[in-house]
């Protein structure tokens, strides 16, 4: 049974000092999974960093984890005394058995490397893991969209609170659809939903907003493929009363100078209007009011 995920950073969570699209939300997502006697699963980080000849073990750890905060990751491994481990930790220069086990004392973890799975998108690193599962960026996935199906398959098959969480980041991230409810029977590859799904309104008195997108609940039906990603998606569309509400709102948000619009500022808006790369148009509430 899988107690302990170890992830590998460069190459595999971020590329220089970017992390890789969807990482996060997917590091995010696995923070809430449990193991399958329901147990919490526990995450940490094995990092790899060429250092000087005579550094200290300090030096170099707290370098890495000026890079790490870089990264906009640090979070995520909190606290990172215990769930950051770099080969020096174990006295070597890199990731071999030994600094797996480290990273397992660092963590205060009772499974043996047997409990753990190490991600990795580096060929020599996942070869330095030979003793753990490994699930490798670029072989087994290939976006971090995908990872935490993948992982909830392989960690506890039953746990439908695991699956939940991991299909909300794939439609997020692939499908622009958000997550509001699932049923499904255990194993089925089948799966009823319900989420807010991005629909264009249109209607006379819409002005500049003819045409923006807004979200609305619809139902949807989920074939999973034999990975347990989405195969198929096929969704409904909003009733004819969520739409006339839509409508509507948009039209009072306008009238109230409330969205702000290229032509108009709205300096108190409550909402805004977002262009995507294929000009497609989307009605957002702003994350905070500001007065300037």
């Amino acid at each position: 049974m899988l107690r302990v995920l170890m992830f590998d950073l460069n190459e595999t969570l971020v590329h220089g000092r970017t992390p890789l699209p969807h990482a996060r939300e997917a590091l995010e997502a696995l923070e809430g999974f449990h193991t399958a006697d329901d147990g919490p699963l526990m995450t940490c980080l094995l990092g790899e960093v060429e250092a000087p000849i005579g550094s200290g073990v300090e030096a170099v750890f707290q370098s890495f984890l000026e890079e790490l905060e870089e990264c906009g990751l640090a979070d995520l491994f909190d606290p990172v005394e215990q769930r950051v481990t770099l080969p020096q930790h174990a006295g070597l220069d890199k990731l071999e058995r030994r600094a797996f086990e480290t990273a397992l004392q660092r963590l205060g973890a009772g499974p043996g490397l047997e409990e753990c799975l190490f991600v990795t998108g580096n060929p020599a690193r996942a070869a330095a893991a030979a003793d753990l599962e490994t699930l490798r960026l670029g072989e087994d996935f290939s976006q971090w969209a995908d990872a935490p199906l993948l992982l909830a398959s392989r960690i506890a098959p039953l746990s439908e609170e695991n699956f939940e969480r991991a299909l909300r980041v794939q439609l997020a991230a692939v499908h622009q659809l958000d997550l509001v409810s699932v049923q499904r029977q255990p194993g089925s590859r089948m799966v009823r939903a319900r989420v807010k799904k991005w629909i264009p309104l249109t209607g006379i008195r819409l002005g500049p907003l003819e045409g923006v997108h807004v979200q609305l609940p619809v139902e949807a039906e989920i074939k999973l493929d034999v990975a347990g990603r989405p195969e198929s998606i096929q969704d409904g569309v909003p009733s004819a009363a969520d739409m006339e509400e839509a409508t509507a709102f948009a039209r009072g948000l306008l009238e109230n100078r409330q969205v702000r619009l290229a032509s108009s500022p709205a300096p108190a808006a409550t909402h805004e209007v977002e262009t995507d790369p294929r000009g497609r148009r989307f009605l957002k509430r702003r994350a905070f009011y500001s007065a300037a």
